[in-house]
């Protein structure tokens, strides 16, 4: 019988044929393939052939294993068993995209990279950042054993893109993330009580600062009313009268949280009363 090594390795999509030709025999013997123990039947991939050879056209990942060419006859029986070795390019259970999945993280929190891939053999993985290789040694990205990296305490800089570059013999992997870290709205400290004299304009400040850029509302405590915000983020109140008096709030959120500042509104002076005509008595006694 002439037949194939006793292992073999072949690349992932690549044909395989392993022979088993008979060289003596009498009467001719009956050959048999088993697969693992199982008996080789034809499909779409797998043949065998007239001269008793087995071919695959497309070997998959499902076709390694131990292939065992059986040849008997009424005299006896031989037997040769070539293990198979599939070498099946790096692979990740997301779906491919060419643009880059997009991941946020609020700053100081840790950031999990996904990059779990698998393959034979397993992959060798690799991390950069805007196209500069983050080193295995560095402190602040831990890389996992699924192939993940984990980024210890995002900062604002932390921010950009990354590349995971999977490797190994039978080909490569590569998945890009976007990485936003959002920081939480802050309001700058401001004054905490406002004086205005009646009939006068006044502007209650508000600048807030965050990653995305927070949204503002006005609001005046006992009061369901929503107040403009000036483009600057102030409150601007025209014409103000004793019932615009009282604590108003300005609240700044937005995916990464919330802050909020208060300010106390004093109205000073009185509404000028239109002037009346007064009788006057005079009282007029003897000279």
């Amino acid at each position: 019988m002439a037949v194939s090594p006793a292992a073999l390795a072949v690349l992932e999509d690549q044909q395989l044929t392993l022979p088993c030709v008979l060289l003596a025999g009498h009467p001719l013997p009956e050959r048999r393939w088993l697969h693992d123990y199982g008996l080789v039947t034809s499909d779409q991939y797998v043949t065998v052939r007239r001269d008793g050879s087995l071919h695959i056209e497309r070997v998959r990942p499902q076709h390694a294993g131990d292939y065992t060419c059986l040849a008997e006859n009424v005299i006896g029986a031989t037997n040769h068993t070539t293990s198979v070795l599939v070498y099946v390019r790096p692979r990740s259970g997301v779906s491919g995209s060419p643009e880059p999945a997009p991941m946020s993280v609020i700053e100081g929190a840790d950031a999990v990279l996904p990059c779990e891939v698998h393959g034979v053999p397993p992959p060798s993985v690799s991390w950069a950042k805007e196209r500069q290789l983050i080193s295995p040694f560095s402190p602040r990205h831990t890389r996992l054993p699924s192939g993940s990296m984990k980024v210890l305490g995002t900062r604002r800089s932390d921010g950009g893109l990354y590349v995971c570059v999977a490797l190994n013999i039978a080909g490569n992997l590569t998945q890009s993330i976007q990485l936003s870290v959002l920081v939480a709205p802050s309001i700058q400290p401001g004054p905490k009580v406002m004086k205005v004299q009646v009939g006068h304009p006044v502007a209650l400040p508000c600048v807030a600062s965050g990653v995305p850029e927070p949204t503002l509302t006005w609001t005046k405590d006992g009061d369901d009313k929503v107040y403009p915000v000036s483009p600057d983020g102030s409150l601007a109140l025209r014409d103000v009268g004793l019932a615009d008096e009282g604590s108003y709030r300005c609240a700044a959120s937005s995916a990464a949280g919330r802050d909020e500042a208060h300010v106390r509104l004093l109205v000073q002076g009185r509404s000028p009363l239109t002037s009346r005509s007064l009788p006057v008595n005079v009282k007029v006694g003897p000279r």
